[in-house]
């Protein structure tokens, strides 16, 4: 009986092997992972370079892990195993707390006369941005954005890193750089009602805004260019907005890296305007539908914060009728999109683009084309002056 015990056994184990194996052969091959928000390693091409100096087996060794069999139930797995029975505080690049999921940091080591001259350095291209825009007449802002760990570094754990230093003195530095080159700068940090109801306008499960942040954000930038400049737009308050909640669970980008397997659930939500604005957009010169939501099909279905504009896009134009009202063109990553929902209320003709995704011409070029009453860039305080994509109105990064 022992022996036949030791013989089934084995049999199961190759039985499982092979049919791994045969799985990973024949199954359908994905190019990116869902989950994990990132491409997929390809086939490698074989050369007889490749296999001399042992490039093709490492990446076969790398496309063999990615297409494997049972791939994602075993990292599911292993994402429960190490949330619910290790109960580790990192999972998969995530803090996972009481009531928060929090973006891992990597411990941030910098020079602060570095970070002064490169943050100098990047203003001061900023300021020739603004000149050229004032030059026809309009009207240049810069708006920093607190993203969610910025929000809550305390809830970030003693011995863990929270950037909280390294926040405070770039902000610092950019608010000297901008009073030195007299950029029009709109620190969304200083926004009291932001941060006293974080709980609410911040993302738990997400670095992003909530809808309602987007909206508090989007009243304090409203308010300080009408401050600054003597302008009179305006914005819905009271009555005259409503926001819905969606009943669809929001998988943001931290319970995303989770699989989903998260006892932290969040929902998003949708505005609605009492003042009926009829509008047409065109995303990439396509005439799209008049929509600024993307809610899913059923209230089954988990939602992503494309919800909001249907996600990033390279070139959005919104057109409202209302010529009595100026023009504005909104530049950022995914920040901006949930405040576009809101924005085209106070323009006649609402235009973002986004670089990271638009190469018909740099920023600049575009400017001069439209000239814009009013640019606004958005980029939360982990881009403020990365260099690249919307960092980079000229078409070229900043040296410091």
């Amino acid at each position: 009986m022992k022996k036949l015990s030791d013989i089934l056994i084995i049999i199961s184990f190759i039985v499982l092997i092979f049919s791994g194996m045969i799985v990973t052969i024949v199954k359908p091959k994905e190019d990116k992972s869902f989950y994990e928000n990132r491409m997929l390693d390809a086939m490698p091409t074989y050369s007889r370079q490749s296999v001399e100096d042992g490039t093709y087996f490492t990446e076969l060794e790398g496309y063999l892990a990615d297409h494997a069999a049972y791939r994602y139930t075993l990292l599911k797995f292993r994402t429960y195993f190490n949330e619910y029975i290790l109960r580790r505080p990192v999972v998969n690049n995530v803090i996972v707390r009481e009531d928060i999921l929090l973006i891992y940091l990597d411990y941030c080591f910098f020079d602060r006369d570095e970070l002064m001259a490169q943050t100098d350095a990047y203003v001061n291209q900023l300021a020739q941005l603004q000149q050229l825009v004032e030059g026809y007449g309009g009207n240049y802002y810069y708006v920093g954005v607190p993203c969610q760990y910025a929000i809550f570094e305390d809830k970030y754990p003693s011995y863990l890193e929270n950037r909280a230093e390294y926040t405070d003195e770039l902000i610092a530095d950019f608010n000297k750089a901008s009073d030195k080159y007299g950029v029009n700068f709109i620190d969304v940090g200083q926004c009291q009602e932001l941060m006293e109801g974080r709980d609410i306008y911040s993302s738990k499960v997400d670095n992003h805004y909530s809808l309602q942040g987007a909206y508090v954000s989007y009243k304090y930038i409203i308010d300080s260019i009408n401050s600054s400049s003597g302008s009179n737009l305006t914005y819905p308050t009271g009555d005259e907005i409503t926001f819905v909640e969606l009943k669809n669970n929001y998988l943001g980008s931290s319970s995303r890296k989770l699989f989903g397997i998260t006892r932290i659930t969040e929902t998003l939500f949708t505005a609605e305007f009492a003042e009926n604005i009829p509008f047409t957009r065109e995303d990439g010169g396509v005439k799209s539908y008049s929509q600024v939501y993307y809610p899913p099909e059923n209230p089954y279905k988990d939602v992503m914060y494309d919800l909001y504009m249907c996600g990033d896009r390279a070139e959005t134009i919104i057109k409202t009728n209302r010529p009595q009202l100026p023009d504005v063109l909104i530049y950022g990553d995914s920040f901006t999109n949930a405040l576009e929902c809101l924005a085209y209320y106070s323009f006649d003709e609402m235009r973002s683009i986004d670089l990271r995704h638009y190469n018909k011409m740099s920023l600049a070029d575009y400017i001069e084309d439209y000239k814009p009453d009013y640019v606004i860039c958005i980029r939360d305080y982990e881009a403020l002056i990365k260099t690249e994509g919307n960092g980079s109105p000229f078409g070229e990064s900043v040296q410091p």
